[in-house]
This record gives C-alpha cells, structure tokens and sequence, in this order.
C-alpha cells in the first residue's frame, strides 16, 4: 500500500444502512478495474482496493498512521467492533506511541478529567462521574473500554471531540446567527 487513502474500512454505522445496501453497492470504490465490480470480503479482513490485496491488521496500522487523522465509524452498540477498535488503536500506537485519542462521546470541557483519568489520578467510576457520561443519555462505557483501556495503558492522551448539545440544538433552530459569543 502506498497512501493512507487507499485502505477501505467498512464499518456498519447505522440501523440505516440496510434501508440504503443497494445504493451503496453502486458506489465505485479502489482502483485497478475493481471500482466497477461488485465484490465482498469475509468480515475481519481488510482490503487495499489500490493493491487489490488483502492487508493484515499490522499493515492496515501502519498506513494509517501515516495519517494526520483517522476517522472510524461505529454501531455503537456492538462489542466485537469495538474490541477491533481496541485492536487496532493498539497497532497503531505500538508504531506511533504519540498518538491522541479523539472521543466524540466526550466534551471539549471534559478533557481535565480525562488527563486526571490518563494519569491514573481518578478512576473510571470518577471519571464517568465527572464528566457526566451516563447523565448525557450516552452508551454503557463498557462498549468504550477497549480503546480507552489502550490508551491508558500507553499513557495516550484522551481529549473530548463534542460540543455542549445546546449549541446544535440552537444552530439547528436558527442557523448559526443564533450562537453567541
């Protein structure tokens, strides 16, 4: 593999997308003549469309921490996705231990107590408490375990990705005229 862009992840990320399969079989992906073939891969392997080769866990690691960022999908209710999460994050920060961990389900505000967690200074009980994760409505933190697990373990910094829901809440209702300062 040659460029991070050449690695395909497939992730389910919706109860959606069963409503929308025939759609995305139409969707011209990878090179070599294989962007207009209809093809599958058996789940847990991982397929350089450019190379037209199957790449193992290492290697899928090792192009994509050639990446300023890597976005993953997610179900988020789904346990074996998450372990290959785990799996990956840890392949990626064995070549590249200055990884940082970007949470969606965490606040922008919440990033003291997530270094306080990092540092082992709280624990995950603490941390859930401060900032407020199950009083946000969010998923069971044991779906998140694995990946947080890795970075704690490498000393990887976690930070909060979301913002407060009223500020999309008003964005939604008035545009972004209706945010403040």
């Amino acid at each position: 593999m040659t460029r991070a862009t050449s690695c395909l992840i497939a992730f389910a990320v919706s109860a959606a997308l069963p409503l929308c399969a025939d759609e995305l079989d139409l969707l011209p992906l990878g090179g070599n003549g294989l962007e207009l073939k209809l093809a599958a891969a058996p789940a847990g392997s991982f397929f350089d469309t450019a190379a037209a080769t199957e790449v193992s866990l290492e290697e899928l690691a090792a192009e994509l921490v050639k990446a300023q960022v890597v976005l993953l999908g997610e179900s988020h209710t789904d346990m074996a996705q998450k372990k290959f999460h785990g799996a990956l994050f840890e392949a990626m920060a064995e070549l590249k231990p200055d990884l940082v961990l970007g949470m969606e389900f965490f606040l922008g505000s919440d990033d003291e107590a997530l270094e306080a967690w990092g540092r082992g200074e709280i624990d995950e009980t603490e941390l859930l408490r401060q900032t407020g994760w199950y009083d946000r409505g969010t998923y069971n933190f044991g779906y998140y375990r694995p990946i947080m697990d890795v970075a704690r373990a490498r000393g990887i910094r976690v930070v909060g990705l979301n913002v407060p829901r009223e500020i999309p809440r008003a964005v939604n209702r008035g545009g972004l005229e209706s945010l403040t300062d």
